[in-house]
């Protein structure tokens, strides 16, 4: 294959210029979904405003997809329903777990019951819409020093419109 002679002066040890049109065309990045840019900004205002250190746990193992034929699924250790922010408040070495989810969209039944496990343990665990519904549940739970029961997110309850109409239970026919 020869080499025009416009592009050989710009040939590197590394390969051809990056506009040359014979390099490998350059990966789509995907766009950032209403999920991932609410749990962006919750992890920066958690680190700006109280610096805690919230970290993503890619529990749905997408990380290990990669290269991966649409369909094959990964294996990630973390169980189902597991928040994707985990977090220690400084000094007291408290949990803090926020499950994240789209303007509008609620957890999942299973999401629910995970965080309502951590906080019987003592953690502070809530879901999150918004950047503002994560910073005024944090603080509740914060200044109550009692397990999150966020008053907007009927988590495992069973009470409040929305989880009842979100969480349907199977009824008992009726005679």
């Amino acid at each position: 294959m020869s080499i025009p002679d416009s592009c050989s002066q710009q040939f590197t040890i590394y390969g051809p210029p990056a506009n040359s049109g014979m390099c490998a065309p350059k990966p789509k990045r995907r766009k950032a979904t209403p999920e991932k840019l609410v749990k962006q900004a919750i992890v920066k205002a958690f680190r700006l405003r109280y610096q805690v250190a919230l970290v993503h746990v890619d529990s749905g193992a997408a990380g290990m997809r990669q290269g991966l034929d649409k369909g094959q699924g990964g294996y990630s250790a973390t169980p189902d329903g597991f928040p994707d922010l985990v977090g220690v408040l400084p000094p007291l070495g408290r949990a803090v777990y926020i499950e994240v989810k789209a303007k509008g969209k609620l957890p999942t039944l299973l999401q629910s019951r995970f965080l309502e496990l951590l906080r019987l343990k003592g953690a502070i665990a809530f879901y999150a819409d918004s950047v503002d519904s994560a910073l005024s549940q944090f603080e509740l739970a914060v200044a109550s020093r009692m397990p999150v029961e966020p008053s907007h997110a009927p988590l495992g309850s069973g009470s409040g419109p929305e989880y009842q109409e979100h969480h349907q239970t199977p009824q008992e026919p009726q005679q």
